[in-house]
């Protein structure tokens, strides 16, 4: 049974003594976990029913990735410590910077295991101006932060025009199932994207 042979694959990597595992191995397993989940939660979710093909097989579909994943870090830190680390201290960078928080409308109705309050999203900010404000001669980093488009403004006015960030409205539909619902993202930048909204 195709569903019960996925679930104790998962269990397997789920239960498994992560400290025995190299930094490439942690990530593989991590995004085999991820991909079996719905918004981070890792819980008996399987991209397999009884009646379907199992559409990820980490044997398979980790392999070319392998050799990429020897050359990168992977880090377990607070996303303050990461930022402080490998943004915002070093004296020379040029890099593209993306984040994707947790987002305000989708924190409040309980959609990830982890969620960031007002303070936590606004702390963000800060630290990515800072980040910002670092820019020049020997640094150019870019950010990007996606974020959903919460009513009552929050995030707008963290990172509005005047602070040097660049706001863009994207509509987008969240699908599960045979539900769709229409709604807005923001992408958040530092720099022109050169698309006028």
């Amino acid at each position: 049974d195709v569903y019960k042979r996925q679930e104790q694959i998962q269990q397997q990597r789920r239960s498994s003594d992560w400290l025995t595992l190299s930094a490439p191995q942690r990530a593989a397993r991590m995004i085999y976990l991820v991909k079996c989940a719905i918004n981070a939660k890792l819980r008996s979710t399987f991209p397999a029913s009884s009646t379907t093909r199992i559409s990820f097989n980490p044997d398979i579909d980790l392999r070319p990735y392998a050799e990429f994943l020897q050359r990168v870090t992977f880090e377990c830190l607070p996303w303050g410590a990461l930022l402080d680390r490998y943004v915002l201290k070093p004296k020379r960078l040029s890099a593209l910077v993306y984040l994707d928080p947790p987002y305000v409308v989708a924190s409040q109705s309980g959609h990830y295991g982890l969620c960031f309050d007002s303070l936590e999203h606004l702390l963000l900010s800060r630290k990515l101006a800072r980040i910002n404000a670092k820019n020049g001669g020997t640094r150019s980093v870019k950010l990007m932060v996606s974020y959903d488009d919460d009513p009552k403004g929050f995030i707008r006015s963290l990172y509005r025009p005047e602070f040097g960030w660049h706001v863009r409205t994207l509509p987008i539909q969240y699908r599960s199932g045979n539900h769709a619902k229409a709604t807005n993202e923001l992408l958040i930048t530092n720099f022109s994207t050169g698309v006028t909204q």
